[in-house]
C-alpha cells in the first residue's frame, strides 16, 4: 500500500509474464470490486482518501521510470478499473 497525498493504492507487483495469467485476470476483478466498495464508505472510515487498485509489471515500472515518471504517474498509469480488469472499452 503506497499513500500519496488523499490517495491510497493498494499494490500488486507482477512479472510482466504473469500479468495476463487467468488466476492474477480474476483476482483483478475481485480487487477492484474490494476497493470500489472502499470507496463507498464515509471518508472518515477510509483515512479520507481514495483508493485504488494498482497492478504493477516490472516492464510498465522500469520503461516509466527510465521516462522520468514519478512514482504517482507510474501508479496512476497502472491503476485498473473495473473495465481495465476485464478488458473492455466501456
Amino acid at each position: 500500500m503506497v499513500k500519496i497525498d488523499n490517495k491510497i493504492y493498494v499494490v500488486e507487483t507482477k512479472g510482466d509474464n504473469m500479468a495476463t495469467n487467468p488466476d492474477v485476470r480474476s483476482k483483478e476483478t475481485s480487487a477492484v470490486d474490494w476497493v470500489a466498495k472502499i470507496n463507498e464508505l464515509p471518508e472518515s472510515e477510509r483515512m479520507g482518501c481514495e483508493w485504488a487498485y494498482v497492478l504493477l509489471t516490472g516492464g510498465n515500472f522500469y520503461t516509466l521510470r527510465d521516462q522520468n515518471a514519478g512514482m504517482q504517474q507510474i501508479l496512476e498509469y497502472s491503476r485498473l478499473t473495473r473495465n481495465r480488469a476485464q478488458g473492455t472499452l466501456i
